[in-house]
């Protein structure tokens, strides 16, 4: 059973600075969530334009899970996608100033803590985003691509206010969306031929005309050279499943390769003898408790 984590007092829920700062919590008015899914969304409503950042620990070693943590904003309203690799109680840490500040260091303005209790969903860490990302954009499709994803017809789905274009490149390659008015733009196309090619694509925006070196990146060595290829942000490649964070900051191979993969099938039948377990209504519980990702 996860043990819960000793915090100091004072350090969940609102910060000094939140109310301050005209923020609002919508979906999760309690600093304690306790999360039957490893797939969370946390949503906060900001009165003026703001920015975030944010920081996802988990409290058993400390690791810095950050890369799971992807956040967007709609209508006034910051979108939290939060993917917890396993069954653990994870803190995540907002930070957030007003978007014209040009300070780098923004103070930290509320705290969750979160209890995962099941942990059956595969997460694989989220591009990186830049600056301009944050202001006001918003991705509907795809959230991740990965390994076992299809890569023939993909929908994407963007929204990016003021663009003059919107384009994925890849290796080179401009796939250009159609604008569809009111900020939004959508494509759909084809990356598998870049599958296991280690490479890099980028989600990029122009603001100012039709010339491709005007394009602001948005997201930068995003799914195909991180996760189709399980690249380390340290650029050693590992074969290690989504139990085994891209995002550690030291990796191993060799005999690390091996219990990964190891892991890897051991969750994988576990996860086929429950459901079978579901559909026949026996042991449930028991098989639960062996499933993790």
């Amino acid at each position: 059973m996860d043990k819960k984590p000793e915090l100091p007092e004072g350090y969940l829920g609102p910060q000094e600075k939140f109310s301050e700062l005209g923020l609002e919590t919508l979906s999760h008015p309690e600093p304690e969530i306790t999360a039957r899914d490893n797939h969370l969304e946390i949503k906060i409503k900001a009165k003026t334009h703001v920015k975030f950042t944010t920081q996802l620990i988990n409290c058993r070693n400390d690791k810095d899970l950050s890369k799971f943590v992807f956040a967007q904003t709609r209508e006034n309203v910051v979108h939290f996608l939060v993917h917890m690799p396993e069954s653990d109680y994870y803190k995540l840490q907002l930070y957030c100033l007003p978007a014209a500040d040009p300070s780098k260091s923004l103070p930290n303005v509320y705290n969750y803590l979160i209890h995962c209790t099941r942990a059956l969903q595969p997460v694989y860490p989220f591009p990186k985003q830049y600056a301009q990302w944050k202001d006001g954009c918003f991705i509907e499709e795809p959230r991740v691509l990965h390994t076992n994803s299809k890569l023939t017809n993909i929908n994407w789905q963007v929204k990016v206010p003021n663009a003059k274009a919107v384009a994925v490149v890849a290796d080179g390659e401009w796939h250009h969306f159609e604008d569809r008015g009111h900020g939004m733009w959508t494509a759909k196309f084809d990356l598998d031929k870049y599958r296991g090619k280690n490479t890099k694509v980028t989600l990029s925006a122009n603001f100012q005309g039709a010339e491709e070196s005007k394009y602001s990146t948005f997201f930068s060595n995003v799914w195909i050279s991180v996760l189709l290829t399980a690249t380390s942000v340290l650029g050693k490649k590992t074969k290690c499943s989504s139990r085994c964070s891209l995002h550690d900051r030291i990796l191993t191979v060799g005999n690390e390769d091996l219990k990964c993969s190891t892991l890897l099938w051991t969750n994988i039948i576990w996860h086929l003898i429950y459901v079978i377990s579901r559909y026949l209504d026996i042991n449930k519980a028991y098989f639960a408790d062996k499933i993790s990702f």
